[in-house]
């Protein structure tokens, strides 16, 4: 979320030149540049920082919408929307490093000049750019967003795009159900707790002392052995009374002897409750 947010500043700075916030960012980071192909540079504003990580996000889907085509860079730029790259897949000839879009239209024309687009394009490309109609050259080159349907940035699509991107990096051997845990009927406080444990990513002492935070990495309970996820909320003697009292105890004691994984204990302690008990393991989690 934070990252689409940011992205909606970031896109301002590509679409609108006469900003108060693009002249400034302009002139001290990106001066001659485009703001997806600068650096981050030396010792960057935390503000600069911030922007410049959107780079990715915005590279995926923005493609330039071709007008007098003098902004628009044919090796470099997006702008072929009928292929998947949006980009010529032809090697580019020597001394053309520099033209334009503008260079394969016809001059006082509102149209391709066919000899010259089939003379330095392969055949797949050629047909691509002809293909691609033109609007009025009395108006700039314009970036437009691919994601959403008018072409303006908007945070709900950027939204989507990292989240799917997530999904897909997510390990091909994560074979666990998630949606088990949005799916037990409980407050949404516990049900996004319950996910950033599936993720392993709380605070617990071992947990801080990889992060580099030093620390006294036992259990604050038993003062026994480490604090780790498995250990907090199955493993330690206080722990396993609190299930003991709520009948859970033999069951979390039979999965503790099958596998010694957290996430599987996790989810398979959910996958074998009904679903109008599996708040009765979700609570106690929460508290502990």
């Amino acid at each position: 979320m934070n990252l689409s947010m940011l992205g909606k500043q970031s896109w301002k700075l590509l679409t609108d030149s006469t900003s108060l916030l693009t002249r400034i960012f302009k002139g001290k980071y990106f001066l001659r540049r485009d703001f997806l192909d600068v650096s981050l540079g030396h010792n960057p504003s935390y503000t600069w920082r911030s922007l410049w990580s959107t780079q990715s996000l915005l590279t995926l889907k923005h493609r330039w919408k071709t007008r007098d085509g003098t902004k628009i860079n044919i090796w470099n730029m997006p702008w072929i929307r009928s292929l998947p790259s949006l980009k010529p897949s032809t090697t580019r000839p020597p001394h053309y490093e520099d033209l334009t879009v503008s260079h394969l239209i016809n001059t006082g024309m509102n149209s391709w000049n066919q000899m010259i687009v089939q003379s330095i394009f392969n055949h797949s490309d050629a047909s691509a750019i002809l293909a691609t109609p033109l609007y009025s050259r009395m108006m700039e080159d314009t970036r437009i967003w691919k994601a959403s349907i008018d072409g303006s940035y908007s945070i709900k699509t950027a939204y989507h795009i990292c989240t799917d991107l997530l999904l897909a990096a997510t390990p091909s051997n994560d074979n666990y159900n998630w949606t088990t845990l949005w799916n037990i009927k409980i407050h949404a406080r516990v049900g996004s707790f319950l996910w950033h444990l599936a993720q392993q990513c709380l605070p617990t002492q071992a947990n801080l002392t990889i992060c580099g935070i030093p620390c006294k990495d036992v259990c604050v309970s038993c003062k026994l052995l480490v604090e780790t996820h498995m250990h907090t909320f199955f493993v330690c003697s206080k722990v396993a009374d609190c299930w003991e009292k709520i009948g859970l105890g033999n069951l979390i004691c039979n999965l503790l002897i099958i596998v010694d994984n957290f996430n599987t204990t996790l989810f398979n302690l959910f996958d074998k409750l009904l679903l109008h008990h599996q708040h009765l393991a979700a609570m106690p989690i929460w508290s502990l």
